[in-house]
């Protein structure tokens, strides 16, 4: 299973990439969306979007995805025993104000993946850890990321 967590469902340039990267893997797996409040949604979709809560139901073999700082910070406090991956489609989050060793405790307890050679660059710079880069949000390249680790 492959599960998304955001922070909405509203209109916004990352949800439109979520939306197109899930529905078009929605019929070959088991696929869901996880949401902080909910909104209207940005398109229809061919997958369940269901409460934020949903993500302790998750072990094994499965892969959750945050896309921002506070979906992160739950995440990683959360009991699930999975594969924890963090998505930056832009470096957003480093205008939040965090601490930086809380910060730097979220991103290593998961796999960073961001949207640009420069982002991995500044990713490495500010807290030495190596990200992975994928241009579009892509289900299918981001298990391949985490499976070739």
């Amino acid at each position: 299973m492959f599960a998304v967590l955001t922070e909405n469902t509203g209109f916004s340039e990352l949800n439109y990439d979520l939306f197109l990267g899930l529905n078009d893997r929605a019929d070959y797996q088991e696929i869901s969306l996880l949401y902080l409040n909910l909104c209207n949604n940005i398109m229809p979709n061919d997958f369940p979007i269901m409460n934020i809560t949903e993500m302790y139901n998750m072990w094994g073999d499965n892969i959750i995805v945050a896309t921002c700082l506070k979906t992160a910070a739950m995440l990683e406090a959360a009991a699930v025993n999975c594969e924890k991956v963090v998505y930056f489609p832009d470096l957003r989050f480093l205008l939040t104000p965090y601490k930086y060793h809380e910060l730097l405790k979220i991103l290593k307890s998961m796999t960073i993946i961001v949207r640009s050679e420069d982002h991995g660059r500044i990713i490495k710079n500010l807290f030495n850890l190596d990200a992975i880069v994928i241009e579009n949000f892509s289900v299918q390249g981001i298990e391949n990321a985490i499976r070739n680790q």
